[in-house]
């Protein structure tokens, strides 16, 4: 599978990555997503772990480390 951007970064293992050049993957991607509910409930769950990374607070606090790095650095 290619991999792309930050996609597989952001979303974990809570989605059907699939290739956006090959209609067969993006298919048998959204196929199963729709048809295995076990699967499903799975990437939901998953997907809430994961939303949790990404709250204004803990951007807040990746910037400001990232901020007081650079000025220890100066």
């Amino acid at each position: 599978m290619l991999v792309f951007a930050a996609l597989p970064e952001v979303v974990g293992n809570a989605a059907e990555l699939v290739d956006p050049w090959d209609v067969n993957t993006i298919v048998s991607g959204v196929f199963r997503v729709i048809t295995d509910k076990a699967r499903r409930d799975e990437l939901i769950g998953l997907g809430h772990y994961q939303e949790t990374k990404y709250t204004w607070e803990a951007s807040a606090d990746r910037l400001r480390a990232v901020c007081r790095e650079v000025l220890e650095e100066k």
